[in-house]
């Protein structure tokens, strides 16, 4: 292994997280499913993810966990890290093809700068709500 043990989680969760949403972008442009009417279902079911991370085992440094663990076996958190990551590159990239052919011609890329912003600050609201959720955690 590369470096110290402390840095091999950040540094695996990081690589495999980008990789997969990258292939989930690479897939989006052969398999449009669902489409634009129903893409809000699958996208919504993906909160799902979230208790089934609070309840598999994670370490915070120094804090005690608050929620039981469930899921002890590591390789299925890291098949839920897969699934989570594919998923995000696969509907965030089927709704940035969507959203512009959804307007009107001429405010298509207008609509696409707004969608463009909403997905940085939808994935930076995410950053943000896992500080929080795994505060919640943990005591």
């Amino acid at each position: 292994m590369i470096g110290p043990d402390k840095y091999w989680v950040a540094v695996f969760c990081f690589l495999s997280f980008n990789v997969f949403a990258f292939l989930g972008n690479i897939v989006s442009e052969w398999v449009k499913v669902p489409g634009p009417r129903f893409i809000w279902i699958p996208v919504l079911l993906r909160g799902l993810l979230i208790p089934f991370f609070l309840f598999c085992r994670f370490e915070v440094e120094n804090k005690e966990r608050t929620f039981p663990i469930l899921i002890d076996n590591d390789y299925i958190y890291i098949v839920g890290g897969i699934v989570l990551a594919f998923t995000s590159g696969y509907y965030s990239s089927l709704t940035m093809m969507y959203g512009p052919k959804l307007v009107e011609p001429e405010v298509a890329g207008i609509a696409g700068m707004i969608m463009a912003f909403c997905l940085v600050m939808g994935i930076t609201t995410g950053v943000n709500f896992s500080l929080a959720v795994a505060s919640m955690a943990t005591k």
